[in-house]
């Protein structure tokens, strides 16, 4: 496995600020984790803690094995750099780990057996918006805040739910940034293709998608074709005799290969721009070089981004779990969740559900790897900062190039 830590630079350090430009003591405490010396693992297990303190991480399993490898890689590095320096509120920092596999029934009863600890206080993780669907009232029943990965514009639209908790931009936010980058930052800005997936994910980015070319004048062609399509070649020679200039390409990882294929083969040869599925490495792999040369995607971290605490997490992570390990945007997600959490559970020098949600919805600019923590609009998601990356062939692999972050909130 590529690791992603030897390609990325180290730049200024992250400078974060809290209300009035003040850090409050825990975000001060949180932000020392994502630099200088740590303790060991062997120096964490020495310390005296007061108890433990019990966060949730809930994964995918052997259904989406590499998911499942980072977020409880990443959920583990913070509660170690926690733990090493005292924990919080003097107690052990402690990640349990729950398989929700990649079905809303087997997300539900990962979910249970996290609730059903009493000790649980809070809990994050899961990709999948469907599954995150399924479980937000159980959340909200057992007033335990729960810190979703699902990107659906469904969590914030059909939820009514205080301790739902969205750490990363969602589909809204992601598929108008991908669209204005093509037309406003690239200049195609007459005529915009689509391509997107017949399942709430797809749906989702073209109705954003269409607002967006409403709103500035551009005409839009859409596409759509089923998950399970092998051959595009009808959808994508419509958008070709279409002139469109670029494409919006919302689409799965299991359809990288098929949908950049049938574009390459078919000589659609103009700007695309995806989500994170077509900058993860695992997902490049299975693509030939050339069918995704050049691409654009939008993605929560760039990994080869210029930015010091994201480098000195990479080489931790790595030193923590060795060079082969597994690392994706999604395991410094949840590494920062974890830390939010944390953050919370200090300020409101409680583990009491109710008094935590309340100190995350308080959280004013919380540094998190993925940009800046606070509340976006009324409710459910706090973070509106994305990357824009490219698909670059480098010594005949594709690798990602960092471009720029939009959406700063």
């Amino acid at each position: 496995m590529k690791r992603w830590g030897a390609i990325v630079l180290a730049a200024a350090m992250l400078a974060t600020t809290a209300c009035g430009g003040q850090k409050t003591e825990s975000q001060t405490k949180v932000e020392d984790t994502t630099g200088g010396t740590q303790k060991s693992a062997s120096e964490d297990s020495k310390a005296d803690f007061d108890g433990e303190i019990k966060i949730g991480v809930l994964t995918t399993g052997t259904a989406i094995a590499t998911y499942t490898e980072t977020v409880t890689n990443g959920a583990n590095l913070a509660a170690n750099q926690l733990n090493a320096k005292g924990g919080v509120l003097g107690k052990k920092v402690v990640i349990v780990t729950s398989d929700g596999s990649n079905t809303a029934d087997e997300t539900i009863n990962g979910a249970n057996r996290l609730l059903e600890d009493k000790d649980m206080v809070a809990v994050c993780g899961y990709p999948l918006s469907t599954g995150c669907l399924a479980i937000e009232s159980l959340f909200k029943s057992a007033e335990k805040p729960l810190v979703i990965s699902g990107t659906s514009v469904r969590l914030k639209d059909e939820t009514d739910n205080e301790y739902l908790f969205r750490g990363r931009a969602s589909d809204a936010i992601q598929a108008r940034n991908a669209a204005a980058f093509l037309a406003e930052e690239l200049g195609n800005d007459q005529v915009m293709g689509i391509l997107y997936e017949n399942n709430d994910f797809g749906q989702g980015a073209l109705q954003v998608v269409e607002e967006y070319c409403e709103e500035k004048g551009i005409t839009l062609v859409p596409e759509g074709f089923n998950p399970t399509d092998t051959d595009i070649t009808t959808q994508v020679l419509k958008l070709k005799d279409a002139g469109c200039q670029s494409v919006v390409t919302w689409i799965a990882a299991s359809s990288v290969p098929t949908v950049s294929s049938n574009m390459y083969n078919q000589g659609l040869d103009v700007p695309k721009c995806g989500p994170v599925a077509v900058t993860l490495e695992e997902n490049l792999s299975n693509c030939e070089p050339q069918w995704i040369d050049g691409w654009y995607g939008v993605t929560d971290i760039c990994m080869t981004k210029e930015d010091a605490a994201l480098q000195t997490f990479i080489d931790e992570y790595y030193k923590t779990f060795g060079d082969d390990a597994y690392l994706s945007n999604e395991g410094a997600n949840i590494y920062s969740h974890v830390l939010w959490i944390c953050d919370a559970i200090e300020r409101a020098e409680s583990v009491d559900g109710p008094a935590v949600a309340e100190a995350m919805r308080n959280t004013d600019n919380f540094p998190g790897l993925n940009g800046k923590y606070k509340l976006v609009g009324d409710r459910v998601d706090y973070v509106a900062t994305i990357d824009i990356a490219q698909d670059k062939v480098v010594d005949g692999k594709v690798t990602n190039q960092f471009i720029k972050t939009v959406g700063e909130n």
